[in-house]
């Protein structure tokens, strides 16, 4: 297990994982299927969590789009 002291790559590398879940929920968000099923009205969430394989968490990174929100989150 990882000390309180994570050395400045891991940081960084953590940094780097998280940057890209909250992409690919972007990127998620722009597919046709979830553009499709906003249009119809249907009631989707997609969310951004993380695994950390060291230490066995799952953190919410707060990067939940719905599409009443899907606009405000594009900018």
């Amino acid at each position: 297990m990882l000390s309180v002291s994570m050395p400045k790559n891991l940081k960084k590398l953590d940094l780097l994982c998280e940057l890209n879940v909250r992409e690919q929920v972007t990127n998620i968000c722009n597919t046709t299927m979830v553009q499709n099923a906003w249009k119809q009205g249907r009631e989707l969430f997609v969310h951004g969590w993380i695994y950390n394989i060291e230490n066995g968490i799952l953190k919410d990174l707060d990067a939940c789009i719905t599409s009443g929100n899907v606009d405000r989150k594009k900018t």
